[in-house]
C-alpha cells in the first residue's frame, strides 16, 4: 500500500472516529435536557381497557416539529409493546420496559402521520399521539407527538378511533375574549 492510501485511510478512520463522538455527545446532551420528561404513573385502579393492541413504538419528538427527537423517561429507544386504550387514559407498555401512562386528561389530538424523524412508511401508517408530559425545563408544559406503529394495520383505525374518544373536550373561545390576530 503507498503511503498516500495509508494516511487516506488513516484520515478516513479520524473522521469516523470524530463523526461517532459527536453523536453520542448529542445524545447524551439531549438525554441530560429532557431527563425531567416523562409519562404518568400507572394509577393504582386504572380502569379496564377498551382495546389493546400490539404495536412498534417509533418516536417521541416535539410538538408539530417532527424532526426535533425527545428523550422522556421510557421513550428514549425504539420498542415493541402494547397499548392499551381506556375511559382514563392510554396505558403504553413497552417490552423491557416498565408501562407509561397517559391520562386522558393530558391527552392533546390523535391522528395519523406517515413519517417521523427517522421512519417513514405508507401513508397513514403510524399513529400519532399529541400529549403533555410532565416535567420539563423551568416548569414549561412540554407537549409531546409519540408515533406507534400497529402491528395489525386493521387495527390502526380502531386504536384513533378509541384514543379520540377519551380526548377532553376542546373549549370554544370565548366570544369575547381578546385573541390576539
Amino acid at each position: 500500500m503507498s503511503v498516500e492510501r495509508a494516511l487516506l485511510a488513516a484520515l478516513l478512520v479520524v473522521i469516523v472516529v470524530v463523526l461517532l463522538l459527536v453523536m453520542v455527545r448529542s445524545w447524551k446532551r439531549r438525554g441530560r435536557r429532557d431527563q425531567g420528561l416523562t409519562a404518568y404513573p400507572v394509577p393504582a385502579s386504572a380502569a379496564a381497557p377498551s382495546l389493546s393492541v400490539r404495536a412498534n413504538y417509533v418516536a417521541t419528538t416535539r410538538h408539530e416539529l417532527p424532526l426535533e427527537r425527545l428523550l422522556p423517561a421510557g421513550l428514549r429507544f425504539r420498542a415493541q409493546g402494547t397499548l392499551a386504550v381506556a375511559p382514563d387514559g392510554l396505558t403504553i407498555e413497552l417490552d423491557g420496559g416498565a408501562p407509561l401512562f397517559i391520562p386522558a386528561g393530558a391527552l392533546r389530538a390523535v391522528g395519523e402521520s406517515s413519517w417521523a424523524i427517522d421512519r417513514g412508511v405508507e401513508q397513514g401508517g403510524l399513529c400519532l399521539v399529541s400529549w403533555q408530559m410532565q416535567g420539563g425545563q423551568d416548569g414549561a408544559a412540554t407537549i409531546a407527538d409519540s408515533y406507534f406503529r400497529v402491528i395489525d394495520a386493521a387495527e390502526r383505525p380502531r386504536v384513533l378511533s378509541a384514543i379520540s374518544t377519551i380526548l377532553p373536550a376542546v373549549k370554544p373561545a370565548d366570544a369575547n375574549s381578546e385573541a390576539p390576530n
